[in-house]
């Protein structure tokens, strides 16, 4: 019997695909973005160091790393497993992440969100705009 590879998910996909809405990257990107996300909300996914499932189709990635920007996204992945409290290789659930992202979220949001090009499209997102909403008003 062949045993299932497990979705494998960097540090910083952990947190930012909570807020993927459909947009902003390539079509054949966002379909394995949808591909990738439905799976791990229907079983356990794995905490993953470097290029993920979701890197494999981007045009940014060759030879195993980012070309663009290999140290600040390894910089994310770090902060968000650190925040996460996440050791690569872990398995866990797409629930469980959710459940642990309000509790980190001001954190995230200071030290990633505030200068991310992406964050047009997370502001899109119900949920980040309630975290955003709650943890502006605890600063």
């Amino acid at each position: 019997m062949t045993e299932k590879k497990l979705p494998q998910l960097r540090g910083h996909h952990l947190i930012c695909l909570q807020f993927f809405s459909g947009e902003g990257f390539e079509p054949a990107f966002i379909e394995n973005l949808t591909k990738v996300i439905s799976k791990t909300t229907q079983q356990s996914l794995e905490i993953f160091y470097g290029g993920d499932d979701i890197c494999i189709i981007c045009e940014h990635y060759k030879e195993g790393k980012c070309v663009d920007q290999n140290e600040s996204v390894l910089k994310m992945d770090a902060k968000a497993l650190q925040l996460l409290q996440y050791q690569p290789g872990a398995i866990t659930t797409w629930d469980d992440i959710k459940k642990k992202t309000p509790g980190i979220f001001k954190s995230w949001y200071e030290t990633f969100c505030v200068q991310c090009d992406w964050q047009w499209v997370c502001e899109k997102n119900q949920d980040y705009c309630a975290l955003r909403k709650k943890n502006l008003r605890a600063v």
